[in-house]
């Protein structure tokens, strides 16, 4: 027994005379590595691999004749592994083992970024990585064809991306995918239809008409409130900022309410109605009559004109214009008043004898109706008895109009005054007198004897003796008489008889 261990120790030496141990830098791997290891193939050897520590969790792969293997190192822990090969040649001698030392390092964390994606209206989007970001760290977004140290990625066209970090040692972590999305896009630029506020109105109002839809929302305020309303009513004049969203942008633009129209003031008017014997009456604007306004009556052709004459009764509408917005107001010509008829007068002049005559009014007697003679007080009364002579302007009034004609009472006709004569009684033997008048004597004048029966114009009358006789004087112009006065022609004095002469 003891000498046949020994020829083993014997061969053994032998076997390992001409094999020499080497050692190596210690190789910084990272953790899950595969790494391929290989020594110089020997023709007839055999290779034997180890990794010595038990908390080797990989597999080795030989490659060819041995010589050569690929690890993967897997879950191996973090920390410093011992990888050993033996060579045993085709003596079947084992060689001395070679180890390396292998250092497994960890993965640097998977990245965490932040994106930032692109703005409505933009292009690209960015990425910035948060951690990790040790000093030794380089990040690649292109599965590690390029590497950069600014932990910044801008000017990235949409799509999925892995991002991975590397560090100083080459070790790269599990990626982290991240996703720049496709650009956002506006919505159309708001269409808005303007509704200004009319003459009278103090408010406007904005309809959006473009764009509709679903999943739209509108602003009217600058995008502080939103709502799905497309009409926006009762706004005060000014500026409003019309925002329209899709959830993502925003398109906006500015629409002006314009300041409520100024309303001319309501016209007023004086209306001139006819007078009494008028056909018309006019109107005559008063207010408003400044510069530029404009002037029209019922649908008739605007003008500066402020007086409007010859319109027939009826009602007005008097609208004004100040170019943009109308004010109006009716006012009514009343129909003409009635002008009473004209009066119809019979007129009693003075008789002879009289001083005064008399007016009495025979048309118009309506009821209502009152009369005045020479401006005196109305009264109903249709007789003026004891007018002197003149002319008077008889007025008939209805309360609203007035008539009137002008009737002249005559002056008193002359009467002649008593007449005044001589009488020349028959002388004897006569049987006739002679009766002058010597007062009052015209060529207008005729007298009578006989009390007016008959008439002549010679004032001397040859009447029969021993009569009266009734004398009076008369106007021919007039017709007038004076009083009768009383002449007597005496008898004629009685003529003696005497007898025949007797001759005694």
């Amino acid at each position: 027994m003891k000498q046949l261990n020994l020829k083993f120790y014997l061969l053994a030496i032998l076997c390992f005379a001409g094999l020499t141990a080497s050692a190596q830098d210690t190789q910084e791997i990272c953790i899950g590595d595969t790494k391929n290891y290989s020594v110089t193939e020997n023709p007839g050897s055999t290779y034997a691999w180890e990794v010595e520590e038990p908390t080797f969790e990989g597999t080795i792969k030989p490659i060819g004749a041995g010589n050569e293997i690929d690890i993967d190192w897997g879950t191996t822990p973090i920390g410093t592994y011992t990888l050993t090969v033996i060579e045993t040649n085709n003596e079947n001698c084992p060689g001395k083992p070679v180890s390396a030392m292998i250092n497994i390092n960890p993965l640097p964390d998977i990245p965490q970024v932040a994106l930032t994606q692109p703005g409505c209206g933009e292009e690209f989007g960015s990425m910035i990585v948060t951690s990790p970001t040790d000093a030794d760290i380089q990040y690649s977004i292109d599965d590690g064809t390029n590497f950069q140290s600014d932990v910044n990625f801008t000017d990235l066209n949409p799509g999925t991306y892995e991002v991975i970090a590397q560090n100083a040692l080459g070790c790269t972590s599990e990626p982290k995918e991240f996703v720049i999305n496709d650009p956002l896009e506006f919505p159309q630029t708001p269409v808005v239809d303007v509704t200004q506020p009319e003459c009278g109105d103090t408010n406007g109002s904005l309809e959006i008409t473009e764009p509709t839809g679903t999943g739209l929302e509108y602003s009217i305020d600058g995008g502080t409130t939103f709502t799905t309303d497309l009409v926006y009513a009762n706004l005060t004049p000014g500026d409003y900022t019309v925002v329209v969203s899709n959830g993502d942008c925003e398109s906006q633009d500015v629409f002006t309410i314009d300041p409520a129209p100024t309303v001319p003031e309501t016209p007023a008017v004086t209306v001139t109605n006819p007078e009494c014997g008028d056909t018309t009456g006019s109107l005559k604007i008063t207010a408003p009559t400044e510069t530029g306004l404009t002037y029209s009556i019922n649908g008739g052709a605007f003008t500066t004109d402020l007086v409007y004459a010859n319109l027939t009764p009826g009602d007005y509408t008097v609208v004004v214009s100040n170019g943009d917005c109308e004010s109006q107001d009716v006012f009514t010509i009343d129909p003409a008043p009635i002008v009473p008829e004209t009066p119809v007068v019979t007129v009693t002049n003075p008789e002879c004898g009289d001083t005064t005559g008399s007016l009495k009014i025979t048309a118009p007697t309506e009821t209502g109706l009152t009369y005045s003679i020479n401006g005196g007080a109305f009264t109903t009364d249709l007789v003026y008895a004891n007018l002197t002579p003149g002319d008077y302007t008889v007025v008939v009034s209805n309360g609203d109009c007035e008539s009137q004609d002008a009737f002249t009472i005559d002056p008193a006709p002359s009467v002649p005054a008593d007449p005044e004569f001589s009488i020349l009684n028959p002388g004897c033997g006569e049987t006739e007198g002679t009766i002058t008048i010597t007062k009052p004597l015209g060529s207008d004048l005729e007298y009578s004897a006989d009390g007016g029966t008959t008439w002549k114009t010679d004032p001397e009358f040859v009447l029969s003796a021993n009569a009266i006789y009734q004398i009076q004087v008369k106007n021919t112009l007039s017709g007038c008489t004076s009083r009768i006065v009383d002449a007597t022609i005496q008898e004629a004095p009685e003529v003696p008889v005497t007898s025949p002469i007797q001759f005694n």
